[in-house]
């Protein structure tokens, strides 16, 4: 684990003669005086990793000592208890004691420490009070917590391990043993924190000293990993101790809903230790402080849209759910909202129906806002405004360090950039501060085609193609999917069709009304119901994997023979898959008209940065399937199907048919084998890894979370 230096600037270090340096080549820990108040950055909000310079005697520590020179102290510890939570300094993240003890004498019959875990301190406490154990008297169960909560504590498996005393435990447990306060054979950190006075904490404050143990030992035993063994504190048990944030655990109600609300059942399958809700980006901050201080795996959702596993799910780890983060507050004369990430685009597009407002959010309405607008966001309204990411003017996002920041054009302007496009690994956006626009009524809805034949591949496959090139009405957008299901019992066309307006000119949509459509749901309605009836495309109970290639327009010359020899690889492809279980095979060919990346420019570069030199089309790849023992075939099956779409267009580019153009990938679309960052224009790669190490440098999210990586 790294290494953080201590920075205590209200402390004197010359008034400490008699204080030990840190000497990693002699011990993991030195020789600690007596600190009360701040083992932390101070009021910079981040928490110490590891104790190596701590050498503090503030006045409170030794109230007969006031104003003289400071010696090695003969602490009084029943005074000491009586002023142990009124501890005047500035920065009272952590008011504790800090003392050394000798393993040997103290801490006998504990487990040992481990002399290279500088990291896991031994911290025992009694009667409500800290101290020591005498010789003779049975052990405790040690179990090593994070740096900040280490404990050698009584635990009751230790009984049940034989590793005390089964008669005497109970009794020597909460002994208080005056004899052994001496700071004679030093060897480890005995350190008393009480994380409630914490302004980084949200408050849960016992009343006196003794509450504020018992507190403590209640946590550390319920956080003990390892039964009468080993084991390291989990995030789960130091939210529900230290904090009021809101944790649900198996089989609690709470748990099971959010962990069957994913789009893909291969995301529900990971089961998390916990799922925390925090409703504040306060409540957030403290959980990430926490976080740093273990090493488990965690993950954060938002909709839980994306279907890649471990990107917004995790196994074993806690899962930060920004549910009750949901928060819209609109001004409703400029339209600035504050939107937190726990809103889905459905529930958004409600909040603002009747307001005369429109969120640029994506086409499916559970897909949740904070992924969509990290990930860039296509939006049927893109030609318009750009990505959904472009509207925004603010990130307050809470860093790896526990800190809480507005990221804007002109306040952190890199991490602001890489944002908006970059996914989830600069911290956790806890509300986006973005423009809406004007809307009143729309018109849209689905055309379906549900007899496939080569011809109609050909007049849809043209018509998208064309709509790409020639519209030029920026209100209007389609998007082109085909889907084929077990033994082609499906093997039809859906055509989404949308228009800014109540009524689209009567030329926008010729192409797609005049081949033929059997089903028209398309009409005028509000947004909110547009997108409130957008869900029946996910398909419940499956397992679902998603890729995408960008590819350039191809011109009208070559326009036909190069759709077909695409849309002939899709099928091909898919065919191998149509005898699994509950197979759903789906590609969606959606317009990048250079309006796009022009709307997006003119609001700011973000970290796509698409140029409009030319017209593209992103290709959406899907295969949903039922049985989990498939996924790693199908993932081969999703990797053959897009490798073979990119090996087509880099070889007619190659031959001069298609333009060499800029094709970034579509994160929000992406599968995890493919490489999102490297496909980025270098400059901008680069950005992404220099503000990854600058507001993550120990590589929280690099390490801990899934998503593509910048480095």
């Amino acid at each position: 684990m790294a290494k953080t230096q201590l920075r205590m600037p209200h402390i004197r270090p010359d008034r400490y003669q008699d204080c030990a340096i840190f000497a990693p080549e002699t011990y993991p820990v030195s020789r600690v005086l007596v600190t009360s108040g701040a083992i932390s950055d101070p009021c910079n909000h981040s928490m110490v990793t590891e104790i190596q310079h701590a050498c503090e005697y503030l006045d409170m520590a030794h109230p007969s000592s006031h104003g003289k020179s400071h010696g090695k102290p003969e602490l009084d510890y029943n005074n000491f208890a009586s002023s142990f939570l009124q501890i005047p300094t500035p920065c009272n993240h952590f008011s504790g004691l800090l003392t050394d003890t000798a393993t040997t004498t103290c801490l006998s019959t504990c487990l040992e420490t481990p002399r290279n875990s500088p990291s896991a301190l031994p911290l025992w406490v009694e009667n409500g009070r800290n101290g020591c154990i005498k010789r003779d008297s049975p052990g405790l169960g040690l179990a090593w917590l994070s740096a900040m909560s280490s404990a050698c504590i009584y635990h009751k498996r230790a009984k049940e391990q034989g590793i005390v005393k089964r008669e005497k435990v109970d009794k020597e447990a909460t002994r208080w043993v005056p004899e052994c306060r001496s700071w004679g054979e030093t060897r480890h950190l005995v350190f008393v924190i009480d994380r409630s006075r914490s302004p980084r904490y949200p408050s849960r404050r016992p009343e006196t000293l003794a509450g504020t143990m018992m507190l403590l030992l209640r946590y550390l035993i319920t956080s003990a990993a390892l039964f009468g063994g080993l084991g390291l504190a989990d995030t789960c048990s130091e939210v529900e101790a230290f904090t009021n944030i809101e944790v649900s655990r198996p089989p609690s109600l709470s748990y099971i809903t959010e962990q069957m609300d994913y789009w893909s059942t291969s995301c529900s399958a990971l089961k998390p230790s916990c799922i925390i809700f925090p409703r504040s980006a306060d409540e957030v901050a403290a959980v990430v402080r926490i976080l740093r201080e273990t090493d488990e795996d965690f993950a954060v959702k938002s909709g839980g849209h994306n279907p890649n596993n471990y990107f917004a799910s995790v196994q074993g780890g806690p899962l930060i759910s920004t549910s009750k983060l949901d928060h819209v507050l609109l001004d409703r004369q400029t339209g600035i909202a504050r939107v937190g990430p726990g809103q889905r685009l459905d529930s958004i597009a409600d909040v603002l129906d009747g307001t005369g407002w429109t969120f640029v959010g994506g086409r499916i309405g559970n897909t949740g806002v904070g992924g969509l607008i990290l990930g860039g966001g296509l939006s049927y309204m893109s030609a318009q405004y750009g990505w959904s990411a472009s509207s925004v003017y603010e990130f307050e996002v809470v860093l790896a360090n526990g800190t809480i920041v507005a990221a804007s054009e002109t306040n952190h302007p890199d991490l602001f950039k890489a944002l908006k496009g970059g996914g989830n690994n600069f911290g956790i956006v806890t509300t986006y501060v973005l423009q809406t626009y004007r809307q009143g009524d729309v018109w849209g809805g689905n055309l379906a085609y549900p007899i496939r034949s080569k011809s109609k591949d050909a007049q849809l496959l043209r018509a998208v193609r064309d709509f790409t090139e020639y519209n030029d009405d920026d209100k209007a957008a389609v998007i082109v999917t085909a889907e084929r299901a077990n033994l082609n019992l499906v093997d039809s066309w859906i055509v989404f069709l949308f228009y800014d307006g109540p009524q689209p000119p009567a030329h926008v949509f010729k192409n797609f009304t005049d081949a033929g459509p059997l089903v028209n749901t398309c009409r005028t309605r509000t947004y909110a119901d547009l997108i409130g009836n957008s869900n029946w495309v996910i398909v419940p109970g499956s397992n679902v994997q998603m890729a995408t290639e960008t590819i350039p327009l191809p011109p009208a010359e070559h326009g036909a023979d190069m759709f077909d020899a695409l849309h002939s690889h899709w099928r091909e492809v898919s065919k191998t898959t149509l005898a699994v279980p509950g197979i759903v095979a789906s590609i969606a060919y959606q317009p990048i008209p250079r309006a796009i990346a022009r709307e997006a420019r003119a609001r700011g570069d973000d970290l796509i940065s698409a140029d409009d030199d030319a017209d593209r089309l992103i290709i959406e790849m899907n295969y949903s399937f039922i049985p989990p023992s498939k996924y790693d075939e199908m993932a081969d099956t999703l990797e053959a199907t897009y490798s073979g779409f990119r090996e087509r267009v880099l070889e007619w580019q190659e031959e001069g048919k298609l333009p060499d153009v800029y094709l970034p990938l579509a994160m929000n679309y992406g599968f995890y084998r493919q490489d999102y960052f490297g496909r980025l224009k270098p400059e901008n790669s680069r950005l992404a890894a220099e503000v990854a190490r600058s507001v993550d440098p120990y590589g929280l999210f690099r390490n801990r979370t899934g998503g593509w990586k910048p480095y």
